[in-house]
């Protein structure tokens, strides 16, 4: 015969078995709070722009640009986060769930993660612009992607299908758009120092 700690153990077990099974652990997959996506607007034409935004899953309408965009008055490229665009199913080019390696609840809070790792990337200078050889709204985008996926906010292969669609109309845009930028930027001063944008395409 079992002495009764045994018994006792082995029916707790038992117990803890059948909870178990009756109830077994789901591991839901959490739904993404924000998507990042890819407003592209004026295709084929000389005002081609790109910019990326932080949406609520779905959302369209008035969001904030996040771009490289000119500036008229510094004649140079700038990183803008300030402008309202509309986005809708005619200039959405892509989406992608974002991920939250910072524990973000909303997509407001993803949207200061994004801007404060992309406000850091290097936008044309005047005289770089000159030279014919300059990162344009297109290659901030790839940039971008770029280092959120390293941050932990978008996976490989999202970031993939961001930096493959770049790579895919570079040259494309570049062909329109830079002969533009060019001559918007080739009057007057010397460069801008500010980091704020204004306007956009």
């Amino acid at each position: 015969m079992f002495p009764s700690a045994v018994l006792t153990t082995l029916f707790t077990f038992v117990l803890c078995i059948g909870s178990a099974l009756a109830h077994p652990v789901v591991n839901e997959k959490r739904a993404p709070v924000a998507e990042l996506v890819l407003r592209e607007t004026n295709m084929n034409s000389e005002q081609w722009h790109f910019a990326l935004m932080v949406r609520p899953p779905g959302h369209t309408g008035q969001l904030l640009a996040i771009e490289h965009v000119v500036d008229h008055t510094d004649k140079c490229m700038v990183y803008s986060e300030t402008r309202e665009a509309d986005l809708n199913e005619g200039n959405l080019a892509l989406s992608a769930p974002l991920k939250t390696p910072n524990g973000e609840s909303d997509d407001m809070e993803l949207h200061v993660a994004v801007t404060e790792i992309t406000e850091g990337i290097k936008s044309a200078s005047q005289a770089k612009i000159a030279t014919g050889d300059f990162k344009n709204c297109l290659d901030f985008v790839s940039t971008a992607v770029g280092k959120l996926q390293k941050k932990g906010f978008l996976s490989s292969a999202d970031a993939k299908k961001f930096t493959d669609f770049c790579a895919a109309r570079r040259a494309y845009v570049k062909a329109w758009t830079d002969h533009v930028t060019q001559q918007a930027c080739a009057r007057g001063v010397n460069g801008c120092k500010s980091k704020g944008g204004k306007g956009g395409k």
